[in-house]
């Protein structure tokens, strides 16, 4: 009943994911969660936040990050409609992406992966709409710029960038010029950053840090209680089974369709190596992979026939983040 009802798309399902959303974050204003504050040369845009001290109250931290997760959810939720990606109109996925950014208690604040996903979920319109429309060099440039622009505010989303460019040629009228053009997109911010760096002397030194950057590979911490092993073991198993019923109908449905379903696989692949560089890939990491995620489960519990076992699945969703929050 919980899936049908969200599978249309009147206000009051607009309305009951923003009062989903504020449920699940108010922990965050009676135990405020302490802002990401870890400065590194690898997200400058970032930087600037922590150094002007934007993030020193708490429950402005925890607003600001409110509104950022909804207007997201409602972006996602647009693509999904818009591109056909679940078989009738829905506001399902705004939901499940709501319920999958307020997973884990740690996430309940500002942080870096929270900008990343904007511009992550900009990456994924702009690929369906080149996908749509081959030869369309604003999306490829696009898609380019605002892979630089994530990676200002969260480094390890840049090891995608090789799996997009492996997409890129299967979208293209011109493979070559495209993506020429999509790695000039790519380096447009970084031009900036590099400008703004040799003005302020400050180049050679950046530079020399950049080049340390693998020496943090797997080098990250997992210090999770059983609790915590128990809800992520069960969130893959939930992502891995979406998954599985996807490709075992990824034949049945047209090729256009099935190209965007193996763009979200892809880019699900890269972010997996993304994690790598991520200094706590549960808390931080992990929320990369929402923005794709969402999509492939929100497809398969969207087009389960028996409605009464999609509301189980999405209860236990809903339970594992409580027992996360609560218990």
């Amino acid at each position: 009943m919980i899936v049908r009802f969200f599978k249309n798309t009147y206000p009051v399902q607009i309305v009951l994911v923003f009062m989903t959303l504020v449920a699940l974050w108010i922990p965050a204003f009676f135990n405020p969660v302490s802002p990401n504050l870890h400065y590194s040369h690898y997200q400058p845009i970032y930087n600037l936040l922590v150094k002007y001290s934007l993030l020193n109250n708490t429950i402005l931290n925890s607003v600001v990050a409110i509104i950022l997760i909804f207007l997201q959810a409602l972006l996602i939720n647009r693509i999904v409609n818009s591109h056909n990606l679940i078989s009738k109109t829905t506001f399902l996925p705004a939901l499940i992406y709501v319920l999958l950014m307020s997973f884990h208690p740690a996430g309940l604040t500002i942080h870096p992966t929270l900008f990343a996903n904007l511009f992550l979920i900009l990456i994924l319109q702009n690929l369906f709409s080149a996908n749509d429309e081959p030869g369309n060099l604003q999306s490829v440039i696009s898609i380019g710029v605002y892979l630089g622009a994530a990676s200002l505010f969260y480094f390890p989303v840049l090891l995608i960038f090789p799996f997009i460019l492996f997409l890129v040629p299967s979208v293209s009228a011109k493979p070559l010029k495209e993506i020429f053009i999509y790695i000039a997109g790519l380096f447009l911010p970084y031009y900036f950053y590099a400008f703004t760096l040799f003005m302020q002397n400050r180049f050679r030194f950046t530079a020399n840090e950049y080049t340390k950057i693998f020496h943090d590979f797997l080098n990250f911490s997992l210090n999770l209680s059983a609790k915590e092993y128990i809800m992520l073991g069960l969130l893959v198993i939930i992502f891995l089974i979406a998954l599985t019923r996807t490709l075992a109908s990824l034949f049945e449905i047209v090729i256009a369709m099935r190209r965007k379903i193996v763009f979200l696989i892809v880019i699900s692949i890269g972010i997996f190596f993304g994690l790598s560089l991520a200094a706590d890939p549960f808390k931080e990491g992990l929320m990369l992979f929402f923005p794709v995620s969402v999509i492939i489960i929100g497809k398969f519990i969207a087009e389960i026939r028996n409605s009464k076992l999609a509301d189980v699945i999405l209860l236990t969703l809903v339970t594992m983040i409580l027992i996360l929050k609560f218990m």
